[in-house]
């Protein structure tokens, strides 16, 4: 989620330094989302009877969110990036935009205070994903090279 603003503000200090401690920062949000669904399971009774809300529309995107941040933060450490090699790593863990998604999703179902922090929260990263993107995008028509047209 660095990258984005990484993109617009390179020579950001403050960015510099948190990209530094990224695995930790996901571990972290792991750990509260890992917080989060123990409060629930509490709340319902337990495991057993929070199987019925799982499937509800609104506990879904953000159990989905959950399950896709298990592998995430197993894997935020040395030896996995060592076992998994780079390319493998960093593709799972592009699946931190799908679960960012999916807690967009939770949020804005809950409805209430809820929606409005989920849209305070993610619709300024939306948007500077969507920049980010653009710029990739914009980086990789220039790279690629025109073809030429033969006439004879």
């Amino acid at each position: 989620m660095l990258n984005p603003l990484r993109s617009l503000f390179a020579t950001s200090k403050i960015l510099r330094t948190l990209n530094k401690h990224r695995r930790i920062l996901g571990v972290a949000i792991f750990n509260y989302a890992l917080l989060h669904v123990i409060c629930f399971l509490v709340k319902r009774g337990g495991i057993m009877a929070s199987l019925k809300w799982i499937k509800h529309p609104i506990i879904l995107p953000g159990f989905i969110a959950f399950l896709i941040f298990i592998p995430l933060a197993l894997t935020s450490n040395k030896f996995s990036l060592k076992h998994l090699k780079f390319p493998k790593w960093k593709k799972l863990h592009t699946k931190a935009y799908i679960a960012e998604w999916g807690i967009f999703i939770h949020m804005i179902l809950w409805g209430g205070d809820t929606a409005t922090y989920g849209l305070l929260f993610f619709m300024p990263l939306f948007i500077l994903q969507g920049i980010h993107r653009y710029k990739r995008k914009q980086q990789e028509k220039a790279k690629v090279p025109m073809a030429t047209t033969v006439t004879a």
